[in-house]
C-alpha cells in the first residue's frame, strides 16, 4: 500500500510540473496568439526607410498604439511590420508615413485612418498610401543633375562679387545680420506656437471654404440693407427739407400776425394764471359734484320724464286751484289729466 502511495506522488508532482511549464510557456506567447492576443501585426511598403528603425512608436492622433517590429528590404522597397493594440481602429484605407518625432531624428509612424471597414490584420499597405520624409535616391539624382547644370566660372566670379561687396558694406550691417539671427532664433523658439497659430489659422480657413455660400448670402444682403439705408437717407433728406421749409412758413405767419397772436396768448397766459389759483376750489367743485351726478342719473333714469321730490311742500290738492290760477295767468295751459276728455 506505501509502495503504491509513493509510486502515485510521484506521477502526480510529474504531471503537475509540466502544466506549471506549459502555463508558463502560453503565458509569455499568448500575446503572439491571433485570436487570444490584443495585439494585431500590419505590413507597410515604404519606398526608404528614412531612418526608422526597430522599436520606433507607432501613433496615431497623437497617441501611441504600438511598435515598429521588424524592418526589411524587399526589391526596390522596404517592408516595416508593426503592431497594434486592439483598442486602434483602422479603416480599409489607413494610410502611413514616417515622420520626424523630436530635433534629434527620431523617427515615428503616423497612421491616418481612412475608408469604410476594417483594416484586417496581417493586411499590406501598398506604396501608394505610405509617405517618407525623403527619398535618398531621388535627392541625389536631382542634385546631381542640378550640378551639372551649374556654370562653375559664372558661379566663382558671383562668389567674387559678393566678397566685394561684402568688404564694401558699412560698420551697420553686422548689427542687422545679428537681428535677423535673434529674429530667427525667435522665430524657432516659439515654432510650437506657431505651428498652432498656422493650424488654427487653417481650421478658420478650413470654416470660411465651408460657409462660403453663406458668407455670399450674408454679403448680398449687405448690399440690399446699403440700399435701402441710401434710399431711407434721401427720404429723411427730404423730411428735413420740408421741415425747414415748414419752419419758415411759420416764422412767416408769426410775424404776419404778430399784433393778433400777441394778445391772444397774453390772454391764455392770464387765463391759465386764474385756473392755477382756483385749482384747489376747482378740484373741491369736482369732489362734489359726484353725488350729485349719482343723484341727478337716478331722477332721469326712471323713464323719459324727470322724477324728483321735495320735501315741506303743501299737498298737491291744496296748491292745484293756486298752481291753475297762476298758469292760466301766465297763458300757460294746464296740463290734462290722463283719462279727462
Amino acid at each position: 500500500m506505501m509502495r503504491y502511495e509513493r509510486r502515485d506522488t510521484f506521477r502526480t508532482g510529474v504531471i503537475g510540473l509540466t502544466i506549471v511549464v506549459l502555463v508558463a510557456a502560453a503565458s509569455t506567447s499568448v500575446r503572439s496568439l491571433p485570436l487570444l492576443g490584443g495585439d494585431r501585426s500590419f505590413v507597410a511598403e515604404v519606398a526608404d526607410a528614412a531612418g526608422l528603425r526597430v522599436g520606433d512608436d507607432v501613433m496615431t492622433h497623437g497617441v501611441v498604439i504600438g511598435r515598429v517590429s521588424a524592418m526589411e528590404l524587399d526589391g526596390d522597397h522596404v517592408d516595416v511590420t508593426f503592431h497594434v493594440d486592439g483598442a486602434a481602429r483602422l479603416g480599409s484605407r489607413t494610410t502611413m508615413a514616417v515622420s520626424t518625432a523630436t530635433v534629434l531624428g527620431t523617427r515615428v509612424v503616423q497612421l491616418t485612418s481612412d475608408g469604410p471597414g476594417t483594416l484586417e490584420p496581417g493586411s499590406v499597405i501598398p506604396r501608394e498610401r505610405t509617405e517618407v520624409p525623403y527619398d535618398l535616391t531621388s535627392a541625389l539624382d536631382d542634385l546631381t543633375r542640378a550640378a551639372q547644370d551649374i556654370d562653375t566660372g559664372r558661379l566663382a566670379d558671383s562668389l567674387r562679387a559678393v566678397n566685394d561687396v561684402l568688404e564694401q558694406t558699412p560698420s551697420e550691417l553686422a548689427p542687422a545680420v545679428e537681428g535677423v539671427g535673434r529674429l530667427s532664433r525667435t522665430i524657432a523658439a516659439r515654432d510650437e506656437q506657431l505651428e498652432s497659430l498656422l493650424r488654427k489659422a487653417d481650421a478658420v480657413s478650413g470654416v470660411l471654404a465651408d460657409r462660403s455660400e453663406a458668407i455670399g448670402r450674408l454679403i448680398a444682403d449687405v448690399d440690399v440693407i446699403l440700399g435701402e439705408l441710401v434710399t431711407r437717407r434721401r427720404t429723411v433728406e427730404t423730411l428735413f427739407a420740408n421741415v425747414t421749409t415748414l419752419s419758415r412758413s411759420l416764422e412767416r405767419v408769426v410775424v404776419d400776425n404778430e399784433e393778433t397772436l400777441g394778445p391772444a396768448l397774453a390772454d391764455t397766459e392770464e387765463a391759465l394764471s386764474v385756473l392755477a389759483r382756483n385749482r384747489q376750489n376747482i378740484g373741491q367743485a369736482i369732489e362734489s359734484l359726484a353725488p350729485y351726478i349719482t343723484e341727478l342719473g337716478e331722477a332721469v333714469a326712471s323713464g323719459p320724464f324727470f322724477s324728483s321730490y321735495i320735501t315741506n311742500l303743501l299737498p298737491a290738492q291744496m296748491i292745484e286751484p293756486a298752481l291753475r290760477t297762476a298758469l292760466g295767468d301766465a297763458g300757460i295751459p294746464y296740463p290734462a289729466k290722463k283719462g279727462a276728455r
